[in-house]
């Protein structure tokens, strides 16, 4: 099973990298396969800035169509706040994935739909 962690990483100090780390740890020790944005995102920072519209175009749909491929999402601390993480989030909604919390590894599936509807300004069965 592949599990896609999901988080804020612009403004935090070496863009969070080690919460992302860390989730990466927590769901291969639980023997499931993680999608690690951090360790994407390290590869290619060598020689790209990546605060540009550019990286971030490119990480975007990259992380998005990662999420394609995953059977689940795991969501670090902060999710909320990271334009990029609500993103990913939204998808995993859409394509009716299981939201885990990043930290306990815990289905967080029906609250995250709860925020998503209520967002949406729909009642919690979608409507």
């Amino acid at each position: 099973m592949r599990i896609y962690i999901s988080g804020p990483m612009r403004g935090y100090p070496q863009h969070n990298f080690a919460a992302f780390d860390a989730a990466s740890s927590r769901i291969a020790n639980a023997g499931w396969e993680p999608f690690n944005p951090a360790q994407q995102d390290r590869e290619r920072h060598e020689c790209v800035d990546a605060e540009s519209p550019e990286f971030i175009r490119a990480a975007m749909r990259r992380d998005l169509e990662a999420i394609f491929g995953c059977h689940k999402v795991a969501v670090l601390q902060g999710w909320r706040h990271s334009e990029g993480a609500v993103t990913e989030v939204c998808l995993a909604c859409v394509l009716r994935l299981p939201i885990l919390d990043a930290l306990t590894l815990h289905d967080i599936t029906a609250e995250v739909r709860e925020w998503w509807y209520s967002t949406l300004g729909r009642g919690s069965d979608g409507r």
